[in-house]
């Protein structure tokens, strides 16, 4: 991979997008907002991660753009750069119904803290997101300095995207750095507002990214790094699922689930009724077997198994889950 990413917490932002993109619908183009340049980096690696997407930056500096460039940036018809205040930006994209698959926001004041326009200020973010700058099960990704209390934060944002489709907030932890990123999906169907439940969808999502591009490092362990702070908003008078939204990929949506282990040979989970015998389709999900880091590459198996009791164990280096 020609562009990479030297900030460790650069790739625990991208990492944590690539995987919630993963968890939707393919998009055939989808489209990325950058707000804050930097070096360049960031958007340079979506663009070759995601072969056809269109990346527009955003970018308040000119001396930020020149000092890019120099040290190889190179802007493109895929990848273009705007010289602006970004959420001003943001918030005309939106009413003029240009949304994004991805924002990711990576800007800091000169005292360096997240300007307040990307944080709860009005006008700002919050406005651009509930005009509707995130197209649904599309992911904003906002990194933030160790320390902040994200909350207050998470739940505005959530708030504005609520209006949109169910929405999901969480936030990780970036590794070397420290660093917070605060995390929005909108539009993902999430059974209850688990833990376990969206780590294992991020690991497995994070999976499928990885088999789809030459990425130089593990998305699955960064993009569920230190998660936290999982919230789950749903848009009012939203029903259930339909039953062709349970897709594979949404699969976690439909499951019921009572103990994962993610880093062990087996796993526990509780069916309707203890004594009845069902009939339920299992997932085998690849982990790593005890003193051998190698994983299993390749679509997951799935299969049907008649069960009966309330619990079930695998000893066979996989963990089965009920769905």
């Amino acid at each position: 991979m020609r562009n990479c990413l030297l900030m460790p917490y650069t790739k625990s932002m991208v990492s944590a997008v690539l995987a919630a993109l993963a968890m939707g619908p393919d998009k055939d183009q989808p489209r990325i907002l950058c707000v804050g340049l930097g070096g360049g980096s960031m958007p340079a690696f979506l663009a070759e991660m995601l072969p056809n997407c269109h990346v527009d930056v955003v970018e308040l500096e000119p001396a930020v753009l020149e000092a890019a460039v120099a040290m190889g940036f190179e802007p493109s018809d895929r990848v273009e750069v705007f010289l602006e205040e970004g959420a001003g930006f943001a918030r005309r994209r939106a009413e003029r119904s240009e949304g994004y698959d991805a924002v990711l926001i990576d800007a800091y004041d000169v005292e360096g803290n997240v300007p307040d326009a990307f944080r709860t200020g009005d006008p700002g973010i919050v406005e651009a997101l509930s005009a509707g700058l995130l197209k649904l099960h599309g992911v904003l990704a906002i990194n933030f300095l160790p320390g902040t209390a994200l909350r207050p934060l998470l739940a505005a944002h959530r708030e504005a995207l609520s209006r949109h489709g169910t929405c999901v907030s969480f936030a990780i932890q970036a590794e070397g750095s420290g660093n917070l990123i605060a995390l929005q999906i909108l539009g993902l169907p999430m059974r209850s507002s688990s833990k376990a439940e969206l780590q294992l969808r991020l690991w497995l999502a994070a999976q499928t990214a990885q088999a789809a591009g030459d990425c130089p490092f593990s998305l699955s362990r960064l993009a569920t790094r230190g998660l936290c702070e999982v919230r789950v908003q749903r848009k009012k008078n939203d029903n259930d699922l339909s039953h062709s939204q349970r897709s594979l990929s949404h699969f976690i949506a439909a499951a019921m689930l009572r103990e994962i282990t993610l880093v062990g040979l087996t796993t526990a989970f509780a069916t309707p009724e203890p004594e009845a015998e069902i009939l339920v389709p299992l997932l085998a999900i690849p982990i790593p077997v005890s003193g051998d880091e190698q994983y299993r590459t390749g679509p997951p198996n799935v299969f049907f198994r008649r069960i009966r009791g309330n619990a079930l164990r695998m000893r066979c280096g996989w963990v089965v889950l009920r769905i």
